[in-house]
């Protein structure tokens, strides 16, 4: 089709629509799905690339797992683990790590009436520990949400400042990303991971709003260490081997049991399970504290860029024509997004990139639809105004934009064809006017096809008169030579269908044509309301007045000398007419044309 001609509101009532909508469709929780899916695969892919070599040795924590075989060592039920908790302590403060995150539900209450001297060994371990390693201890949250009761003493021994609420802002979808919750920082009570990044004095430990976000591409999956081989090993007093596993490196232990405390993360985070599983919540945790310790905190970048970005990327509206080439840009600009997007992951801030691409996509498929909307009214136009004037063939083209008719055409070299039917509106006198209108369409729908056949146009029809237009608006390489053809295919038709007439026993019909070639200018022609498809120069005048000559000199057609001209040697037998005095015209030199192999069509 021809290129898009909306209006300059449209375009622009179109491109606020575009805005509109992508705005309004930020809020579906679709939507935000999509931006938070679109991240994990992001981070997906930065894993992959550099992941497993980006956590330097020293900021890698060291994850402490407390799994079955761990509570296949210990006699005592969980309620009663006072002595090997303080001996796990003790070990940690042995081994001399860099930090100690506790996510494990700590005694309510001295038991030392069934195992006596269980409890000192709780605090002795614990003192042991806080006295030379930053310690954390969790506070975990009961059924009703208030924090579970410690044992007094050991939260004297620890002081208050060692605890934290074990809690994890989880987003929309039940995944874990960011290291605390919005409403984070100087008022509300430190996270557990907060509070140990606090104590290290790591970056982004409680500032920044929003809330930073956990570096998941960062590093491998955890493995971990069981909990009994750590006991085991202090038990031997074998300090050595505990500095060479846990000395100077971050240290969270918890429960890695299959079905107990696990949170929904990003990516895998435990590299002894399969994929899709979630992991434990200690290991969220453990890459909560590996992000703050190795400084890759993920900022998130204030809301007027990305935003700023999607407007840009709505630009793409008035990128046209819409074509392959429009299709391959939008990809571009997609692509280039999402490495814009990946490269800030990468280096530290996040740029949502879903928002821009969907007013990308948004733009160009509204675009697209807009176009499509108009190019079927133009296609419906055509049709209507020239489905029943060109040829099938020549419709196609304009409907195709290879032909656009909307355009002044010209001035060119053009042929006009005037066939006339003689003595018709006598014939309609002694005929009833529905026969004539029959007779009519009987006559029009013989001749048509040797005119399309030519690459003529019809112009219009008058009563029992019609105006052919050749070189409009396909141009003809010699419209003059085209016109007659199809004069002589008209009055081949014509002969058959006087010859269908007589075995009705109904009168022949008499027809005359005049052609006439010269310089013409076709286009569309009339009002806003009201418009038709037509050619204007002095050709058409003459064409008019040389079919009135036909019954002067008896001939099938007349044609002026410039169509004459044109005829190969043998197309038809010329007899010329002179200079022919033409109504209103100067003086024309003429031809009349004769096919003496076809039955005449005269008046006599």
């Amino acid at each position: 089709m021809r290129p898009l001609r909306a209006g300059r509101w449209r375009l622009w009532v179109g491109f606020v629509a575009v805005m509109l909508v992508s705005a309004v469709l930020e809020y579906l929780p679709p939507i935000r799905q999509a931006e938070l899916t679109l991240l994990d695969a992001q981070w997906q892919l930065l894993r992959r690339l550099v992941g497993p070599h980006s956590a330097a040795p020293a900021d890698d924590p060291v994850v402490v797992g407390i799994d079955e075989a761990s509570y296949r060592s210990i006699e005592e039920p969980f309620a009663l683990w006072h002595r090997p908790l303080g001996e796990l302590f003790a070990a940690f403060a042995a081994a001399a790590p860099r930090a100690v995150l506790v996510d494990v539900a700590l005694p309510e209450r001295s038991y030392d009436g069934i195992l006596p001297g269980s409890s000192a060994a709780l605090l002795h371990g614990v003192k042991s520990l806080v006295g030379r390693v930053p310690t954390v201890f969790a506070l975990t949250i009961g059924p009703g949400g208030e924090p579970r009761p410690v044992m007094p003493a050991l939260l004297a021994v620890a002081g208050a400042g060692s605890f934290a609420l074990a809690l994890v802002p989880v987003d929309a979808d039940g995944r874990v990303r960011r290291l605390w919750p919005d409403e984070g920082g100087d008022t509300a009570p430190p996270t557990l991971v907060q509070a140990l990044a606090i104590a290290l004095g790591a970056r982004h430990a409680g500032d920044g709003s929003p809330p930073p976000l956990i570096d998941y591409a960062l590093g491998a999956p955890f493995d971990y260490l069981p909990m009994h081989r750590l006991l085991e090993a202090h038990r031997r007093g074998d300090s050595d081997a505990l500095r060479i596993l846990l000395g100077g490196r971050p240290v969270v232990v918890g429960s890695v049991l299959a079905y107990a405390d696990r949170l929904a993360s990003p990516l895998p985070l435990a590299a002894w399970e399969a994929p899709g599983v979630d992991p434990p919540g200690l290991l969220v945790h453990a890459q909560a504290l590996r992000t703050l310790l190795a400084r890759r905190a993920i900022v998130q970048l204030p809301a007027a860029i990305p935003v700023a970005l999607a407007l840009l990327c709505s630009a793409l509206w008035w990128v046209t024509p819409l074509n392959g080439r429009t299709l391959a840009f939008t990809i571009a600009v997609v692509a280039g997004v999402l490495m814009l997007s990946s490269s800030l992951l990468y280096l530290g801030a996040y740029l949502p990139a879903f928002a821009a691409i969907r007013s990308a996509l948004l733009a160009t498929s509204m675009r697209k639809t807009l176009e499509a909307t108009l190019a079927l009214r133009e296609r419906r136009r055509l049709r209507a105004t020239f489905g029943g004037y060109v040829s099938p063939q020549v419709l196609d083209r304009m409907i195709d934009g290879e032909l656009d008719p909307s355009r002044p055409d010209g001035p060119r070299t053009m042929a006009f064809l005037f066939a006339d039917l003689r003595g018709f509106t006598t014939r309609g006198q002694t005929e009833s006017a529905l026969d004539t209108v029959g007779m009519l369409n009987r006559y029009y729908e013989s001749i048509i096809g040797p005119i399309h056949e030519n690459g003529g146009m019809v112009d219009n029809f008058r009563g029992d008169g019609i105006m052919v237009v050749f070189g409009a608006p396909q141009p003809l390489a010699d419209p003059g030579r085209a016109a007659v053809l199809a004069a002589a295919g008209m009055v081949r038709s014509l002969s058959a269908l006087n010859r269908a007439l007589a075995a009705e026993g109904r009168a022949a019909l008499e027809m005359g044509v005049g052609i006439a070639s010269g310089s013409a200018v076709a286009g569309e022609i009339g009002s806003r309301l009201r418009h038709d498809y037509t050619a204007i120069g002095d050709a058409v005048n003459v064409a008019a007045r040389l079919q009135d000559q036909c019954k002067v000199f008896s001939a099938q057609a007349v044609v002026c000398a410039e169509t004459a001209r044109s005829l190969n040697p043998g197309e038809a037998s010329l007899r010329p007419l002179g200079d022919l005095e033409l109504r209103g015209h100067a003086p024309v030199a003429a031809c009349a044309i004769e096919w003496p192999e076809l039955a005449p069509a005269r008046v006599e």
